[in-house]
């Protein structure tokens, strides 16, 4: 192509349409299905800052099932429309850690209700906003064998809550922010 652009794959009605392999002058290349000239159907696009979406695809936008693989290895799986991720996702983050919840699409922050395993077995089920536990929330800390059921804010303990250690023993806690 003049542009520098190169596809190399089926043709039909001169689109390209079929199994295909485009890659733009900018580095930027998608494999996959396409139809009447648009990526549609199932394709791996790697992007030039080095992330990799593998999923479904209509009218050149991400709709359907798929994965973002970011640079820094953080795998994001869930639903798309309209080129853009739903709330509900699993992430698999290269330190181990997981988190299954909602996140906000524009920014893939933690946003809402979700549950986060740290590769130690601690884990935190609650609400969250801007990527830190933020409303009503519990976390266990497996090694220390406690819970903290309770209010949070800004990732930290706050208000009142309920500490529960391994033997059953309860003691209400009041938090203050410092």
């Amino acid at each position: 192509m003049k542009n520098g652009d190169k596809y190399n794959g089926y043709w039909g009605n001169d689109l390209r349409h079929g199994q295909g392999k485009f890659i733009w002058n900018d580095g930027c290349q998608y494999e996959g299905d396409w139809m009447n000239d648009l990526i549609s159907g199932y394709g791996t696009m790697k992007y030039i800052d080095k992330s990799v979406y593998k999923g479904s695809w209509l009218d050149d936008k991400k709709e359907g099932n798929g994965t973002l693989m970011k640079a820094n290895e953080d795998l994001f799986d869930g639903r798309w429309a309209n080129d853009i991720i739903q709330p509900e996702v699993k992430i698999k983050y290269l330190n181990g850690d997981e988190y299954e919840g909602e996140i906000e699409a524009d920014n893939l922050e933690k946003q809402g209700k979700g549950i986060l395993i740290l590769n130690n077995g601690d884990q935190y089920n609650g609400s969250w906003f801007a990527n830190k536990p933020h409303g009503q929330g519990k976390k266990t800390w497996k090694e220390d064998k406690m819970t903290y059921e309770g209010v949070w804010e800004q990732g930290k303990m706050s208000g009142e809550g309920m500490m529960t250690y391994e033997d059953g023993t309860q003691y209400k806690t009041e938090c203050k922010k410092i």
